[in-house]
């Protein structure tokens, strides 16, 4: 049986270009619209170092989060954070309760890092999802190497991220069956697209008809479908 998520990250990814400076009731407004829709994985922003204020989805500690999320209700929605760990020092990894998951972005040179992260990440408690950057920059055997230390990470999920939107159904494909054949079964396969060459909707159709008929298929998806104009 094949399980699909969604997670939104309208207001994470969409920082990119507002600075995160949706407003606070704006914010508020999402995350609530969000979670009537019975969306799953709700990324309310980015962890990070820098300066902060309640108008803006940059957190630079989990306490900001937690007074701002506190009469916001889940219902069936969970809610997660993403950061970078060269942005985000080890020291601000806190447990509070209006955080169910964390995602982790990073280039090939940061995996060490990410390792440390992961372990402290889990140890609090968190359900934690992986984003290496720019899968589109990777050999065959650099991707085959990523899995293998991701399988002994043992996250909940990982994604495969085209950052530049550049990636071709051909490519894609090709990506796609690597981790077929090369992650733990265990861990969900995500799908974390951008709009580039109108191609994310084929990417999505691909990935669920390739694990629906692929006797490798792993039980779990979470298509993370990001969609830019």
């Amino acid at each position: 049986i094949m399980s699909i998520k969604i997670l939104d990250c309208t207001l994470r990814d969409g920082s990119h270009i507002n600075n995160g400076m949706f407003g606070k009731e704006s914010i508020k407004k999402i995350i609530i619209g969000l979670v009537q829709a019975n969306i799953e994985l709700i990324e309310i922003g980015f962890l990070e170092d820098g300066n902060y204020s309640d108008n803006q989805v940059f957190f630079s500690e989990f306490k900001q989060v937690e007074l701002f999320l506190k009469n916001i209700k889940k219902n069936n929605s969970e809610f997660g954070l993403m950061l970078r760990t060269d942005r985000c020092k080890k020291s601000k990894l806190k447990k509070i309760d209006s955080i169910d998951f964390v995602r982790i972005a990073f280039y090939q040179d940061h995996i060490e890092d990410v390792k440390e992260y992961v372990e402290i990440l889990k140890d609090l408690g968190y359900k934690i999802y992986l984003n290496p950057i720019a899968i589109s920059n990777y050999e065959e055997n650099d991707i085959i190497k990523l899995l293998n230390i991701i399988n002994n990470m043992s996250p909940n999920g990982v994604s495969i991220v085209d950052t530049f939107g550049s990636l071709n159904l051909t490519t894609f494909n090709k990506i796609l069956n690597l981790f077929l054949l090369n992650l733990n079964s265990k861990i969900e396969i995500g799908l974390h697209l951008h709009e580039n060459l109108s191609l994310s909707l084929s990417f999505s159709l691909s990935l669920s008809f390739t694990l629906l008929v692929s006797p490798l298929s792993s039980p779990l998806v979470t298509p993370l479908l990001r969609v830019s104009s």
